[in-house]
């Protein structure tokens, strides 16, 4: 168990080189907060405001964060008395969380390109979806129309880093959905502002069908179905 992770509130950053009312001259009593140790340990909550800066947290974030990354066996007494505090455990949590998908992102994002070597438009689907997208594929092909398709297997984290070298080589992307846009704006985020991307979206509980996705590969426009 660890205790005392803000070490009495300095990691927190809210304590300056002066007092500043009954708790905190309380606090002078420790070595930490007296002469020339104070100096420098405020100089190290300095760096860690820095680091913290760069992904838009606070030194109490980092220093919990950082903690809770010491391993699973390892569990951190946190006092509060204030909301503002409540806020920095949960967004510490939050952040070791979302740095730990991150790191791992490539064991956990899954999907699966069929002919996208030398597409000139690409089919995203998932799900049911990808059935029909597959058949289509294979119609457009037939007619002369050089498509693919990506089918994501995993959702989030989402394959944008995949889907924007995926955009980088083909005209356009059409986001094949049974719903009004679930992964439309992922798709556009990762793709960027100037892709062409069209849909074909289906949200009254039928399936869609290759020879709707098929409609929309060949007419090049935005169809809902």
């Amino acid at each position: 168990t660890a205790y005392g992770v803000l070490s009495r509130g300095l990691l927190g950053g809210h304590i300056g080189a002066q007092p500043d009312g009954p708790q905190d001259q309380r606090r002078r009593n420790f070595p930490r907060f007296q002469g020339e140790n104070l100096t420098r340990n405020l100089q190290m909550v300095e760096a860690l405001r820095a680091i913290g800066a760069e992904r838009n947290v606070g030194p109490a974030e980092i220093a919990i964060a950082w903690v809770l990354s010491r391993g699973a066996d390892i569990i951190p007494l946190i006092g509060m008395r204030r909301r503002e505090q409540l806020k920095a455990v949960i967004a510490a949590t939050q952040r070791r969380l979302h740095d730990k998908i991150e790191w791992q992102r490539r064991d956990i994002v899954q999907f699966e390109t069929v002919d996208c070597n030398d597409a000139e438009v690409v089919v995203f689907a998932y799900g049911i979806v990808s059935a029909a997208a597959r058949q289509a594929l294979r119609l457009a092909r037939a007619q002369g129309i050089r498509a693919g398709l990506f089918r994501a297997i995993t959702l989030w984290p989402s394959p944008t880093e995949e889907i924007a070298a995926l955009a980088e080589q083909v005209d356009r992307i059409v986001v094949a959905e049974m719903n009004l846009g679930q992964m439309l704006g992922e798709v556009q985020r990762a793709a960027g502002n100037a892709k062409r991307i069209d849909t074909c979206l289906k949200a009254d509980g039928e399936t869609i069908t290759p020879e709707e996705i098929l409609a929309v590969l060949k007419a090049g426009r935005e169809t809902h179905v």
